[in-house]
C-alpha cells in the first residue's frame, strides 16, 4: 500500500516540503513543485558575484546556492543556473549597448572554457631556476644565465595565450564598468516594482506591500507562512524573495527575523525573548528601560511610608499584575493598559508614573481619544511622539521589533476567495466601514477604569500617596452603554446558515457548523469555546421527565466558574462533528479532548486493493486557539457579506463588520425575543449585573417605534 500527502489550506503549520518525497497519486514531480521563474527584473551585486565566480570556473552549484536568490533548496538544477546566466548576460549586454560599449556587450558572452590557458612549456624565473639547478650556489651569475639560455632560449610564448590573457583582462574591465553602472543595493523605501518583476510586484501591491520595507516588515510580522493570503504567491516565490532580502540585510539595515525562517512550533521563543535587550522606547513592558530619573524611585507622588515592597514603577506594576495572573484574559488586559499608561507617562509626558497628577490624567484621556482621529499636522502640534509610532498591526508577537501598544485602525484588505470575485467580475463592492479613531468610547472607558484601579491599589499599598484619577471628572464622552445592535437579525442569521450550506461537506464544514451552533445557542465567549473539553460536559435527568439535560462547566470572565446549558441540538451537532473526527460521541472520548480541534493541512491518500481513498489527518488532542477561531468565523462573515451584497448592501455592510462576539449578542437578543427570561440569560452568560443583560431587551423600543410609525401612517392617509 502506498501513502501520499497532498497539501491543502491549513490551520497548523504544514510539514516541511523538503521532507515530503511521496507524491499524490497520478502526479509527476513537476506537477507537485512550482516552476522556477525569474522574480527580479534588474541585476544586483549578488548576480555579479555569481557571474564572476562562474567565469573564474568555480563550482557553479555551490556559487548558485551562495549568491542567487533562486537557490532556495539543495535541489537546484543546471537549467536554473543556465537560465539565470542567460538573463544576466542579456540584461548586461543591453546596458552596455545603450552606452555604446559594444565590445563589452560581446566580451561578457565569452564562456570561461574559451579563456583557459593554453598548455605550453612553462618558463621559470631565474630565481626559481637557481633554486632548482644550483641550490648550493656553486655557479656564478654569468654561468647560471648561460645555462638558463641554453635550456629555455628557444622557447617562444604562445600568441593564443597572450590573446586570452588580454580578453580576460578586458572581460574583467567590462564587468567592473557594468557593476559600477547597475549593481546598486535595494533600500527600504524602494518600490517593489523597481526590483521585482511586474507579475509578482502587482500581487504584492494588491496586498498593500508597496515598498521593499513593507515586504520585509510583512515577512517579519507574519512569519514563515507570510505569503499564505497573497494571491498567486506560492512557497517557491516567497522563499526566493526572503533569500534576496537576506543577501542585502546590511544594506537595508534590517534583518529577516528567525520567526520568518523557522516553523512556529520549532521556534525557541524563550531564547528570542531573552535575546532582546531592554531599551528606552516604545517597546513591550518587559523590554522597557526608563532613564533612572524616570523610573519612579523618586516620584513626586510617592508615599512616605512605602508598604508595597517595591521601589520603582515597573516593579509596582508587576506586583499589581501578580494579583490577576491566574486569569490569562484579565492579566493580558491589565498588562496592556498599564503598559500603555507607563509608556505614555515616560515617553510622551516626560514623567515617572508615580509623578503624575490630575492634569496629567486628563491629558492621558485626551491622548486616548485623539489617537487615530487627528491629522498628522494637528497631532504634531499637540504631541511630541508621532502618531504612527504608537500604532502597529494586530497580533504582532511581543518580541518583534514591529510590536506597538495600539492597533492601527487602517487595516490591509484581505484577498477575497475566487468564487466571490467571480460573482462580481473581479470588482466586488466596498463593504468596509472606516474606523474612527484607535479606541472606541467603550475601550477608552475600560482603559481609564483599569489604570484607575492600578493607582488605587498602589495607594492602598502606600506606594503612591494619592490616586491622581480621584478628582478627574467623568468622561466627556458620556456614559457608555453596550450596543445591542452588534448582532444579527433573525433574517441575517438565517442567511448565514443558508450560506454555510454552500460549503463543501468536509471536516472544516462540520467544524464551522458546530462552532456557529455552539456560539449561537449558548452565548459562550470566544475564550470559553477555545478551552472547552469533552470532560467539562455534564448530563443530568430532567425533573418530571425521562429526558436528560446537558450543561458545560466553564471558567468565565474574572475566573468565575459557571454552568452553561447545552440544548439537545448542540449535543447532536457535537456528536455529528465528532463522528467526522473518527469518534462516536463526547461520552466515549478522553475527558481532555477539545470540543474544537485542529485540522492539519494534509490529506492522506491510500491505494489498496479496492482503489484509492483519502483520509483527512487530524490532531484530536490539540484545541484550536482563540485567535484561529476568531479568524475562521470572521472570514466566514466577510464571505457571507459579499454574497448578501446583491440582495441588500445595508445588511451586507452590517455583516461585514461582524466579529465572533456578535454571536453572543445574537444569542441574547434572539433568546429574549423568544421568551427566555432575563434572569436565566444573565446566569447563562455569567453577567454580574442584570443591567448588562437587559441591553438585549428591545421590546419597549420596538413597540414605541411601531406605535409612532402607525401614528405617522394614520396621519398621512387622512
Amino acid at each position: 500500500m502506498s501513502q501520499n500527502l497532498h497539501h491543502q489550506e491549513n490551520d497548523a503549520v504544514p510539514t516541511d516540503p523538503d521532507n515530503i518525497q511521496r507524491l499524490a497519486p497520478g502526479r509527476s514531480e513537476s506537477q507537485n513543485h512550482s516552476p522556477i521563474d525569474r522574480i527580479l527584473q534588474r541585476a544586483g551585486r549578488h548576480h555579479f558575484a555569481f557571474f564572476r565566480a562562474y567565469l573564474e570556473g568555480l563550482d557553479q552549484y555551490e556559487m548558485a546556492k551562495r549568491y542567487l536568490e533562486n537557490a532556495t533548496t539543495t535541489r537546484i538544477s543546471s537549467k536554473e543556473i543556465v537560465t539565470t546566466l542567460q538573463w544576466i548576460r542579456k540584461d548586461l549586454s543591453v546596458i552596455a549597448k545603450r552606452h555604446g560599449k559594444f565590445a563589452y556587450a560581446r566580451i561578457i558572452n565569452i564562456e570561461p572554457e574559451q579563456l583557459k590557458p593554453v598548455s605550453t612549456v612553462e618558463v621559470p624565473s631565474l630565481e626559481a631556476y637557481r633554486e632548482e639547478r644550483d641550490p648550493y650556489e656553486m655557479y656564478s651569475e654569468a654561468d647560471l644565465i648561460e645555462l638558463f639560455e641554453e635550456e629555455y632560449g628557444d622557447v617562444q610564448p604562445d600568441p593564443r595565450q597572450k590573446r586570452k590573457a588580454s580578453l580576460l583582462k578586458k572581460q574583467n574591465e567590462a564587468l567592473n564598468w557594468l557593476e559600477a553602472k547597475v549593481a546598486i543595493a535595494p533600500h527600504l523605501n524602494d518600490p517593489v516594482g523597481a526590483w521585482i518583476i511586474p507579475a509578482v510586484a502587482q500581487r504584492l501591491i494588491a496586498a498593500q506591500i508597496d515598498t521593499v520595507g513593507d515586504l520585509l516588515n510583512t515577512i517579519n510580522l507574519k512569519g514563515r507562512l507570510w505569503y499564505r493570503n497573497l494571491n498567486q504567491v506560492g512557497e517557491v516565490t516567497a522563499a526566493r524573495l526572503v533569500k534576496w532580502l537576506q543577501l542585502y540585510e546590511k544594506d537595508l539595515g534590517q534583518s529577516v527575523s528567525t520567526f520568518a525562517m523557522v516553523k512556529h512550533r520549532d521556534l525557541d521563543v524563550a531564547a528570542m525573548e531573552a535575546s532582546r535587550p531592554k531599551e528606552f522606547g516604545i517597546v513591550p513592558l518587559e523590554y522597557f528601560q526608563p532613564h533612572p530619573y524616570l523610573d519612579g524611585s523618586v516620584g513626586e507622588n510617592r508615599a512616605e511610608r512605602n508598604r508595597s515592597g517595591v521601589n520603582n514603577d515597573y516593579d509596582a506594576i508587576q506586583s499589581w499584575l501578580k494579583l490577576v495572573e491566574d486569569n490569562a484574559n484579565t492579566y493580558r488586559n491589565y498588562r496592556k493598559e498599564a503598559e500603555r499608561f507607563l509608556l505614555w507617562s515616560v515617553l510622551e509626558r516626560g514623567k515617572a508614573l508615580s509623578s503624575l497628577m490630575a492634569d496629567d490624567c486628563i491629558a492621558y484621556k485626551s491622548f486616548l481619544n485623539d489617537l487615530g482621529r487627528l491629522t498628522p499636522e494637528a497631532w504634531s502640534s499637540k504631541y511630541c511622539i508621532p502618531q504612527q509610532d504608537w500604532l502597529g498591526k494586530r497580533h504582532t508577537v511581543r518580541w518583534s521589533p514591529l510590536w506597538r501598544p495600539f492597533e492601527n485602525p487602517v487595516r490591509a484588505k484581505k484577498a477575497l476567495p475566487s468564487k466571490i470575485l467571480k460573482q462580481f467580475d473581479g470588482q466586488p463592492p466596498d463593504l468596509s466601514v472606516e474606523k474612527t479613531g484607535v479606541l472606541s468610547v467603550a475601550s477608552q472607558k475600560q482603559a481609564i477604569t483599569i489604570v484607575k484601579m492600578l493607582c488605587e491599589t498602589l495607594v492602598r499599598q502606600r506606594y503612591l500617596d494619592s490616586n491622581p484619577f480621584e478628582t478627574v471628572k467623568a468622561s466627556k464622552f458620556g456614559v457608555f452603554k453596550s450596543d445591542a445592535t452588534r448582532s444579527f437579525t433573525q433574517q441575517q442569521w438565517d442567511f448565514l446558515i443558508q450560506h454555510l450550506e454552500t460549503y463543501e461537506k468536509n471536516s472544516r464544514y462540520f467544524r464551522l457548523r458546530f462552532m456557529l451552533t455552539l456560539a449561537y445557542e449558548t452565548g459562550m465567549r470566544l475564550s470559553e469555546m477555545a478551552s472547552a473539553r469533552a470532560g467539562d460536559i455534564q448530563s443530568f435527568p430532567l425533573s418530571g421527565s425521562s429526558e436528560m439535560g446537558y450543561q458545560l462547566h466553564v471558567i468565565g470572565k474574572g475566573s468565575k466558574p459557571r454552568d452553561v446549558a447545552l440544548s439537545h441540538n448542540v449535543i447532536q451537532e457535537l456528536n455529528t462533528y465528532l463522528a467526522h473526527r473518527g469518534m462516536t460521541s463526547y461520552q466515549d472520548v478522553p475527558p481532555e479532548t477539545p470540543l474544537i480541534d485542529v485540522v492539519p493541512g494534509f490529506t492522506l491518500y491510500e491505494t489498496g486493493e479496492n482503489g484509492e481513498k483519502s483520509t483527512e489527518l487530524r490532531k484530536p488532542e490539540r484545541t484550536l486557539s482563540s485567535r484561529r477561531i476568531f479568524d475562521i468565523l470572521k472570514a466566514f462573515f466577510v464571505e457571507a457579506a459579499y454574497c448578501m451584497a446583491k440582495e441588500s448592501k445595508e445588511d451586507a455592510r452590517h455583516m461585514h463588520r461582524a466579529s465572533t462576539h456578535w454571536l453572543r449578542h445574537t444569542c441574547g437578543s434572539h433568546a429574549i425575543a423568544n421568551g427566555v427570561p432575563v434572569q436565566i440569560i444573565q446566569d447563562q452568560f455569567g453577567h454580574a449585573s442584570i443591567d448588562t443583560t437587559t441591553i438585549y431587551v428591545t421590546t419597549e423600543r420596538d413597540n414605541k417605534f411601531k406605535a409612532f410609525n402607525q401614528f405617522s401612517e394614520t396621519v398621512k392617509n387622512k
